[in-house]
C-alpha cells in the first residue's frame, strides 16, 4: 500500500504512471499489426493488450489523489489495482513464450516488439519482481 504522503508527490507519482502508460499505448499503436483506424481488426493479442493498458490508463485517471494521498481505502484499492494492471502488461508483453497470451486469448505468440517490451517494463518499479 502506498504510504501517507503529500498531494503533490503523489500526483507527481500518478502523473508519471500516466505518461508511462502513454507511452506504452503509443508504441502498441506503431506496432505494425495495429489497424490504426479500426484496432478492434488488429491482430487479436494486440488488440486486447492495447485495450487492457488503455483501461488500465483510464482507471487511473479515475482515482482521487487527495483521497490516495490520505491513505483512503477505496483509493489505495483503486491504485494498488492500476498498479497490478501495470504489472501484468509488462508480463503479458515481456513473455516471449507467448504462452500468457495463448492461455488468454488462444491467439498464437505475437512479438510486441522492443519498444513496447522497454515501455512495458518501465512501468513495473525498479527493484521489483514481476512474474
Amino acid at each position: 500500500m502506498p504510504s501517507a504522503t503529500s498531494d503533490n508527490s503523489m500526483a507527481a507519482d500518478v502523473a508519471d504512471l500516466n505518461a508511462k502508460l502513454d507511452a506504452l499505448i503509443i508504441a502498441l499503436e506503431a506496432h505494425p499489426s495495429m489497424n490504426r483506424t479500426n484496432p478492434v481488426d488488429s491482430n487479436k493479442s494486440l488488440f486486447f493488450t492495447w485495450d487492457f493498458v488503455q483501461r488500465t490508463r483510464h482507471n487511473l485517471s479515475k482515482i482521487d489523489i487527495a483521497k490516495l494521498a490520505a491513505n483512503d481505502p477505496t483509493a489505495q484499492e483503486e491504485y494498488m489495482d492500476v498498479i497490478g494492471r501495470a504489472s501484468l502488461s509488462n508480463m503479458i508483453i515481456s513473455d516471449s513464450s507467448g504462452e500468457m497470451m495463448k492461455k488468454m486469448t488462444g491467439e498464437p505468440p505475437l512479438d510486441f516488439g522492443p519498444d513496447a517490451r522497454a515501455k512495458a517494463a518501465a512501468l513495473v518499479p525498479e527493484g521489483a519482481v514481476d512474474g
